[in-house]
């Protein structure tokens, strides 16, 4: 049933609830699973706590096979493990003897970001392919991965996106980029597999051959075949010129600082520390060009980018006529939503 895409909602949360809590025994890559089905006598317990301790993993799906990554273990490697010991249910089909693959990534409990080789450069306005590269990064980001799946919102989006960032640094603003460059481990593979923009051809290929074959060999070549690639994941915007908006705000708030617009990060590398890692880059190059105090507009539903502010020290401005009347010159009364005002640096 899983193999044929006929499992229900269901079925996939058991079978998670399954790998998770035999990830937890095992504790390990060293798996035996031979034992009959209805027994778990085969999985050899190495660490009876280890059952109650949360696992951080995560099944996603490629093609037809499950792929279970997992941030506990140290060395990359891909295991096929054939699940005999899964327990059956009368009447029932969803625990049959199956196998699925384990992707082991090259982590610990670190940020995995840590092990990309990423950068923070400065945008080059005439370089015309970084310069579409991260408006197509920020149209995904703020549309949403669904809008990929029409062309021709995408397209408007880019451009538009692109036009507004082109005025922007008319208007003296900095673009700072994060480039990711290679050679990438698998996690990015396993990433860049779900979006047709950064996956290529070639990609696609050797993702079926490693996921589905289990080929190490497959994996180690494909990660020195990404040797000098570099990929633009993320991108933010530091600039002065909208406190001259508003007479009170740049009174009240523009001496000695920077405000940052645009921030974004490619959906498929979201959840792996890179916001963050731009965000402190931003800060850095804000205090060393503009100022000490860096400010900034966040959606009030954007909870996770507002836990990432607050954990980089942003805090909310008071809401005094200042903030109100550089609100409505940027015009974000106009939004759907409400939009706080942080600052970093303010007393």
């Amino acid at each position: 049933r899983l193999q044929d895409s006929s499992a229900s909602a269901k079925d996939l949360s058991l079978v998670k609830l399954v790998t998770t809590r035999l990830l937890c025994i095992v504790g390990s890559l060293s798996v035996t699973a031979a034992s009959p089905a209805g027994s778990c006598r085969g999985s050899r317990l190495q660490d009876s706590s280890a059952f109650m301790r949360p696992c951080q993993s995560a099944i996603t799906t490629f093609e037809g096979f499950f792929v279970l990554r997992s941030g506990r273990h140290q060395s990359a490697c891909l295991r096929k493990l054939p699940l005999n010991c899964l327990p059956h249910r009368q009447g029932s089909s969803c625990f049959r003897p199956m196998n699925i693959f384990l992707f082991m990534s090259q982590v610990s409990n670190e940020k995995i970001s840590h092990n990309f080789n990423m950068h923070v450069l400065p945008l080059d306005p005439m370089d015309r392919a970084s310069m579409l590269a991260v408006s197509h990064c920020r149209a995904l980001a703020f549309e949403g991965k669904e809008i990929s799946a029409r062309p021709n919102d995408l397209i408007a989006s880019r451009f538009e996106r692109l036009e507004i960032l082109k005025a922007r640094i008319g208007k003296g603003a900095e673009c700072l980029l994060v480039q990711l460059q290679g050679p990438f481990p698998l996690q990015v593979l396993e990433r860049l597999v779900k979006f047709d923009d950064l996956c290529s051809a070639e990609d696609k290929e050797a993702a079926r051959t490693i996921f589905g074959k289990s080929d190490e060999e497959a994996a180690r070549q494909w990660e020195s075949t990404t040797a000098g690639r570099k990929l633009i994941i993320g991108a933010v915007d530091l600039s002065q010129h909208e406190f001259e908006m508003s007479s009170l705000a740049r009174l009240q708030f523009g001496e000695s600082s920077c405000y940052i617009a645009d921030m974004a990060v490619h959906p498929a590398f979201h959840g792996l520390g890179v916001g963050d890692f731009l965000l402190k880059e931003a800060v850095k190059r804000a205090g060393e060009k503009y100022g000490t105090r860096v400010f900034l507009h966040v959606d009030e539903k954007n909870e996770r980018a507002i836990r990432l502010y607050e954990r980089n020290g942003f805090c909310q401005v008071a809401n005094c006529e200042a903030a109100r009347d550089f609100y409505q010159a940027l015009q974000l009364d106009s939004s759907p939503s409400k939009n706080l005002f942080l600052c970093k640096g303010c007393l």
